[in-house]
């Protein structure tokens, strides 16, 4: 009689390990539909966080982009207000240029007064300190 009793028991024993695991099984689904999941660490399926993922990297590129663009832009910023420096010390340059040639006095400061027009006269007036 004894083996019968521990046959029993060693089936019983399976029963409640099976019937165990469904019910725990079944928590874990009725956890999830019932409640917000709290665990510490969550794993989220890919296609779930593709979208995210390609906007994110979209935003990165247009970061780049801004940022290559603004560096381009102060880049040709410091090369046009160099020209213009130089420029207005060649404009300088050759109104005193045209001050020797027409032989007017350098100790006196003169402007020069350009035409608002083409073809009109332009002329040096006498600027007292």
């Amino acid at each position: 009689m004894p083996r019968k009793t521990a046959k029993k028991n060693i089936k019983l024993a399976e029963e409640i390990t099976t019937d165990t695991q469904e019910q725990i099984n079944t928590e874990e689904l009725a956890s999830q539909d019932s409640g917000p999941t709290n665990n510490e660490i969550i794993d989220v399926a890919w296609q779930h966080v593709q979208p995210i993922f390609d906007f994110k990297q979209r935003l990165e590129e247009m970061e780049d982009y801004f940022g290559q663009m603004c560096l381009r832009f102060e880049k040709n910023k410091a090369n046009i207000m160099s020209q213009i420096i130089y420029g207005q010390n060649d404009l300088y340059g050759m109104a005193e240029s045209l001050q020797k040639e027409l032989n007017i006095d350098s100790s006196i400061t003169y402007e020069l007064k350009l035409p608002t027009n083409p073809g009109e006269k332009g002329f040096f007036v006498r600027k007292d300190d």
